[in-house]
């Protein structure tokens, strides 16, 4: 895949180019509805990953099947991979049709963001850690729960702060 890539907003991306090999033999190919089961995902999702442009289907020969090459097939593996990751589309592009050096910023990206869930997520922890520990010893009926979670998240981002 050779993209052009035109962006009309920051959550969508639209390939408007490719340059794609000719396949030969079309028993290798798989139709929509096969790649749906074997990858478990909906044939929705297959479509707009066509229509954004980030995987390219073919028309299967004297009917309107759209199938699928290994190359267009190994491509989704990647794209599914990725989004296990939580990538963007718009990033998971960018990693598949750019250089190594753009791909290493864009992992220390998510890196980053990765790192600032698990803290956020941590901070969640301590503060449902908290109201636990607290109803234990003084007994559910006796804790204002919202009161206390309030208290803890305000000494948790005054924490942040600090740590800042």
């Amino acid at each position: 895949y050779t993209p052009i890539m035109s962006t009309g907003s920051t959550s969508h991306v639209r390939i408007t180019k490719y340059q794609i090999s000719e396949v030969r033999d079309l028993s290798d190919m798989l139709k929509v509805n096969d790649v749906a089961v074997k990858y478990g995902i909906s044939k929705r999702t297959i479509k707009y990953y066509e229509e954004i442009g980030i995987l390219k289907s073919r028309r299967e020969e004297g009917s309107n099947y759209r199938v699928y090459d290994p190359q267009a097939l190994d491509r989704l593996e990647k794209i599914l991979i990725l989004r296990r990751l939580n990538f963007t589309l718009f990033d998971i592009c960018k990693i598949l049709d750019s250089d190594s050096a753009q791909t290493q910023l864009i992992f220390h990206r998510r890196l980053d963001e990765l790192k600032d869930e698990i803290n956020a997520l941590a901070s969640m922890q301590s503060i449902v850690e908290a109201f636990l520990e607290m109803s234990s010893s003084v007994g559910i009926d006796h804790v204002n729960i919202y009161q206390l979670l309030n208290e803890q998240i305000y000494i948790h981002k005054k924490v942040e702060r600090v740590i800042n």
